[in-house]
């Protein structure tokens, strides 16, 4: 006959062993649940709008919401956490005016637990949805190259039209934003802005045409140099002439700066008591931002002593030679400049008995400066050119 089981005796024997196993069991398993999962906040999360109805749209933009979930530990997706979890509102049968509406949380992590949502409710207010002109806005993106600087900017078209709650247009009245790339440009350019079109804002168009000028900030330019003196030389000596290596030099800055000069001076040569040449290394005065091009910090100067015996200072004249075909001087200015001459008969010279020629070979349309030399100037026979004023000339030449 068999043995009758005994449903007390199984489970009151050995219940001690029993008892054990069962919270060693319980034990490991709350173990392993709060030790395998961890806690994910995801926060500044932009709520969809589903459900919205025809004609309506959000008179203003939504909050953002954080969201907190219990996920294993297993998951160590690398992707970005905002692009796995979607917050949404539900706006189906709502109408014109506020409401409170729940947010709804979904997720693709797995086995992803959500515990909390804040906020967990948003307060919503919906507007007639309209159609309206606005500006836009060009926002460039990076620097031009070096030396270079963004001038006026034309985006095309100046307006765009835009669908949107009637509310949202109080904050689009400053104009919708449109990026384009400048990175490196040193021209006027061309080429296509794409708009940037806020949370319920709906348009056409997705970029438009933009015309960017370019301008130089940092420009060269060539000029005459004037090197100023200090004292006198002894009495009965004076400054027959000066020059300088080079006899022009060409300056790097900013236009603002470079634009105006017209020369370039330097430090003083100390010349007082002189009865013979003085030669020297001279810096260049110039504003600070503007250099020599060659990368040289001084000029050489040599100023020509003589005795004043023999000498006379007139008025010379300028005129212009080996014009280019199809070019004429509109303006020379000073058009007529101090000579000293020295010989024989030189106290019976009158102003424009000597005349300064300044060479236009190889030069274009335009303006250019230079510092006549001696070597420019034709004297009457038997005398010579022993001093010239230190001006620069400026000469403007024309197409006729």
């Amino acid at each position: 006959m068999p043995k009758k089981f005994n449903l007390v005796a199984f489970f009151t024997k050995d219940l001690n062993i029993k008892l054990l196993a069962l919270a060693v069991a319980v034990g490991l398993w709350a173990t392993l649940s709060f030790l395998g999962n961890h806690t994910v906040i995801i926060d500044n999360i932009t709520p969809d709008i589903v459900n919205i109805p025809t004609g309506l749209g959000l008179g203003e933009n939504l909050p953002k919401v954080t969201v907190q979930l219990r996920a294993p530990l297993t998951n160590n997706s690398t992707q970005d956490k905002n692009q796995l979890v979607r917050a949404f509102i539900d706006l189906s049968g709502s109408g014109i005016g506020e409401r409170t509406v729940s947010v709804s949380v979904t997720t693709s992590i797995p086995n992803a637990t959500v515990i909390s949502v804040v906020p967990n409710t948003i307060t919503v207010a919906l507007d007639p949805s309209v159609e309206r002109e606005v500006p836009v806005r060009i926002i460039p993106e990076g620097s031009p190259a070096e030396g270079y600087q963004l001038g006026i900017i034309q985006p095309n078209p100046q307006l765009i039209k835009v669908r949107a709650a009637l509310g949202l247009f109080q904050t689009l009245s400053s104009g919708i934003d449109a990026k384009i790339n400048v990175a490196g440009i040193r021209e006027t350019f061309e080429g296509d802005a794409y708009l940037i079109l806020p949370s319920g804002v709906q348009s056409s168009f997705e970029k438009v045409r933009v015309k960017i000028a370019v301008e130089q900030t940092q420009i060269s330019k060539s000029l005459g140099i004037r090197v100023k003196t200090a004292g006198t030389p002894q009495n009965g000596y004076f400054v027959r002439g000066i020059t300088t290596t080079p006899v022009t030099v060409e300056i790097t800055g900013n236009r603002n700066l470079v634009d105006p000069l017209t020369l370039v001076d330097t430090e003083p040569i100390n010349i007082d008591g002189a009865i013979s040449a003085r030669d020297g290394d001279l810096k260049p005065t110039l504003p600070e931002g503007v250099k020599l091009s060659s990368g040289e910090t001084t000029i050489r100067a040599h100023v020509d002593i003589a005795p004043l015996e023999d000498t006379k200072e007139i008025i010379a004249p300028i005129s212009i030679k080996d014009l280019p075909d199809g070019l004429r001087a509109s303006s020379i200015n000073p058009s007529s400049l101090k000579v000293s001459l020295r010989g024989k008969n030189v106290v019976a010279l009158q102003n424009n008995d000597a005349k300064i020629y300044i060479s236009a070979s190889g030069k274009n349309e335009g303006t250019f400066s230079i510092q006549p030399q001696l070597s420019d100037i034709v004297t009457p026979d038997q005398t010579t050119a022993v001093a010239i004023e230190q001006k620069s000339v400026n000469i403007t030449l024309e197409r006729y």
